[in-house]
Formats: structure tokens, sequence, C-alpha cells
């Protein structure tokens, strides 16, 4: 029977708790951000990112007992390129792309859903009930936006959009007449319209039915020194969505918007 030394065994020891210590040590604060125009997951107030994202995220990281830090407002390709570097640990609300997927971690299952739909004028000249009726109107959409492959590929073959920097160009397009809809997320263009002007938001209507859904995750660095993380929160998130608790967190959260509210009555 072979016998170690002592000071082998408790060199080879010191070593093992090196290894795993090492990540928890230099993981002292997680830093999260997101993009700030995708309310209510999360957007810029007074200075500061707010949103249910960040509500969402923190019960989803109350387990890990590490401090949880915002960002301040960034651009979103400032906020994707720090995290690139690892500068920032963890991003809410992220569409998937192969070139993003070269620097990400995606948490799965997907975080939250974005529906896009048609917005035209209440009572207008426009008689818009489903996409296919699109062909026969100029419409609009925003720089950059995300359309899911099935809509992406009925729009290429079918019709062309007037693209502008920002939601609020193309509702105030919409309100002169010069667009007759345009093609944007949902819940984000009324908090928009809704907020700046709120005396004109009667006068818009959309399509009950979303013409694209896509999914938008947590992203975790793979350059962050807290990218251990991934799978804790992977498990904790498959965990409140199997058994319900994240809907009950997200029916809390939205509670608080008041931009839900119109959306509710309007479907009524």
């Amino acid at each position: 029977m072979n016998f170690y030394p002592l000071r082998y065994v408790l060199l080879l020891l010191c070593l093992l708790l090196a290894a795993y210590a090492t990540p928890v040590l230099s993981c002292e604060v997680l830093i999260i951000s997101a993009n700030t125009k995708n309310p209510p997951i999360s957007f810029e107030q007074n200075g500061f990112l707010k949103g249910i994202g960040f509500d969402l995220m923190e019960r989803l990281l109350s387990g890990l007992e590490i401090p949880v830090k915002r960002t301040m407002p960034l651009p979103w390709k400032r906020a994707l390129l720090r995290s690139k570097k690892g500068e920032i640990d963890i991003l809410i609300g992220v569409h998937k792309s192969s070139d993003r997927a070269q620097y990400l971690e995606f948490i799965e299952p997907a975080f939250t859903r974005t529906a896009h739909t048609v917005f035209f004028k209440q009572g207008g000249r426009v008689k818009i009930s489903s996409k296919e009726d699109l062909r026969d109107y100029e419409g609009g959409s925003t720089f950059g936006s995300v359309l899911d492959e099935g809509f992406a590929e009925y729009m290429a073959k079918h019709f062309e959009l007037q693209e502008v920097g920002s939601v609020e160009q193309n509702f105030l397009k919409l309100m002169a007449e010069r667009i007759d809809y345009f093609i944007a997320p949902l819940l984000p263009t009324i908090h928009i319209v809704q907020t700046r002007y709120p005396q004109k938001i009667k006068h818009l209507t959309f399509l009950d039915d979303p013409i694209s859904v896509t999914d938008e995750y947590i992203a975790i660095s793979k350059n962050s020194d807290c990218a251990f993380v991934n799978n804790k929160l992977q498990e904790r998130l498959k965990e409140v969505k199997r058994n319900g608790t994240f809907d009950k967190w997200l029916g809390s959260s939205m509670a608080s918007w008041q931009s839900f509210d119109w959306y509710i009555e309007h479907q009524d």
C-alpha cells in the first residue's frame, strides 16, 4: 500500500479548494444591463435603468448571494460591446444571433417574448384586419427591428416598409398621415405613446393578433468573471417557469405598469 507524504496531500487539497473558490472570489458583484428602448422589460427613467426585467432578474438571482448592480443607461450597441469584453456580466432581453452567440451564453428557456403588431389610426381611412391587407397601404418600421422568419419572408415577398430611427417617429408620421400604418413591438409602443402623447393615444389602434413573435433571452458574457452562474441561473429559470412562479412574478410586476392597463382596456 502506497502512502503519500502529508505535505503532498495538503497541497492537493489546497489546489482543489483554489480551483473551486476562484470563480466565486473573483465574482464580487453581478453587473447587469439591458436595452433602454424595450419597455416594460427595460427602459430609462430619470437617468436610471428601470423595468420589470430587473425585478424578475433580482428574484431569479436572490439565491446566489452575489450583489447585483445595474449599469447606467447605455446605447444598446455599447452595452453589447461591453458584454463582449466581460465588463457587463448579464444582459436582459437579448435576441439570439450567431454573432452574439460567439460571446454570449443564452439561458434557456426564453426569458420573455416580444410581440410585434400593426398600428394604425383609430377610425381612419385604413382598413386592416390581417397581414394580407398591408400590401395595399404604405407602412413603416424602425431600423434594427427583429421579426420572426415567417413574417420577414412574407414581407420581403409582398411589400416594403419605410424605415426610421424610432417608434416615436413612426407614430408622428402616422398621425400626420404620411404613412398608413407601422409595425412595432406592442407594449413598448403603447408605453412610448401614452408617456409622451397621452392626448393622442385615443387615435391609435392595432391588430389584436401579433404578426410576429420573437423570443428574448437572459445572456451571460462568456468573458465574465461570473460566467459560472449560468448553470444555476438556467436551473432556477426552468424551475420557476415550470411551477408557475415566474408567471406570478410577471403579473405582480405588470400590475404597477400603467400602459398595460390601456392594453387591457383596448382588448375589452
